[in-house]
């Protein structure tokens, strides 16, 4: 978990970086799914060749055993689940002065809760 720590303190500081995050499978705490949103592939590109990508992958791998597997998705387009926010008060998150998905998302969560 420090290792995943310290690449993604690193990771957010370079350009490009929109985006960087894990989750641990509730079913399956030996899943672990990293989220990842950059500007550009060559932005992701260059961030493979950082020192610490290239420290993490080492640590991954030993972690893993030699039964990781690694899925790539791109997201080409973003939008609300349910062609709404959800909210209780009928309020939208952009009208909650949400600029972005992250925060977006976040409005949902909190007033959904």
């Amino acid at each position: 978990m420090r290792a995943g720590s310290v690449i993604a303190a690193a990771s957010r500081t370079e350009p490009g970086c929109i985006e960087y995050r894990y989750a641990i499978d509730i079913e399956d705490p030996l899943v672990l799914q990293l989220f990842e949103h950059w500007e550009s592939a060559a932005a992701l590109q260059a961030h493979f060749a950082t020192p610490h990508f290239l420290a993490f992958s080492e640590v991954l791998l030993r972690a893993a055993d030699g039964a990781a597997e690694f899925t790539r998705f791109e997201v080409s387009t973003a939008a609300p689940l349910f062609g709404c926010c959800f909210h209780k008060c009928g309020e939208s998150s952009v009208e909650s002065g949400a600029t972005n998905a992250v925060e977006k998302a976040r409005a949902l969560c909190i007033a959904y809760a």
